[in-house]
């Protein structure tokens, strides 16, 4: 009996639910603080779906970091970054490859390093992350990944994607981009700890 709710409680609860403020997803287009470039409507659609899918790669630079560093073989430090062409093979695979074009997605680039968030990496700097990367997969290529018994060309257009994307990679300015995005203080870890944020507990990352 003690753990059943009375009427009244069942329906404040309702009420509480039903008129409750949506959270919007970290990676939500249109939440940035800082003017955004001025497009007809339809080009403002297409700007918000590549700033959605970058925006999630931004989210998890950190790890991305990581993950590119761990291949070796680099002259430099690797800094925070974002490879916008996985976020467009990531939209590609949502929407049946119905993405945005690589265009499109320079013009969300292009915005973010004009307000000083995103910068290139020098040219040498990009063409060591590609040679790295095709020494990493190495392994995987000898033992059959990507599978060359597929559809004609479908291994050469794998590696192709992924020679582009190490190609194609911005440095994330993370004090930068929280001013751009100031939600992102609360994204993840890592990005709480740029902010200033102390960790919640249990986190990791």
């Amino acid at each position: 009996m003690g753990g059943r709710r009375s009427a009244g409680e069942r329906l404040r609860a309702w009420w509480r639910a039903a008129n409750a403020v949506p959270v919007p997803s970290v990676a939500a287009p249109g939440r940035a603080a800082v003017p955004y470039p001025r497009l007809e409507r339809r080009a403002q659609r297409v700007f918000a779906k590549g700033e959605e899918y970058l925006l999630r790669e931004i989210v998890e630079s950190a790890p991305a970091q990581h993950r590119v560093a761990a291949q070796g073989d680099l002259s430099f430090d690797v800094p925070w970054i974002v490879q916008p062409q996985r976020a467009r093979s990531a939209m590609s695979d949502d929407t049946k490859g119905h993405g945005v074009t690589a265009a499109q997605m320079q013009e969300v680039v292009d915005w973010l390093v004009h307000e000083g968030a995103l910068r290139p990496l020098t040219d040498a700097h990009r063409d060591e992350l590609v040679q790295s990367g095709v020494e990493a997969r190495l392994p995987r290529t000898a033992q059959g990944w990507p599978p060359t018994s597929g559809s004609p060309g479908y291994a050469e257009a794998v590696e192709r994607s992924y020679r582009e994307s190490d190609r194609d990679t911005w440095v994330v300015v993370p004090a930068a981009m929280l001013t751009v995005y100031p939600h992102l203080a609360d994204a993840t870890p890592a990005w709480r700890r740029v902010a200033g944020r102390p960790d919640r507990p249990g986190a990791s990352a």
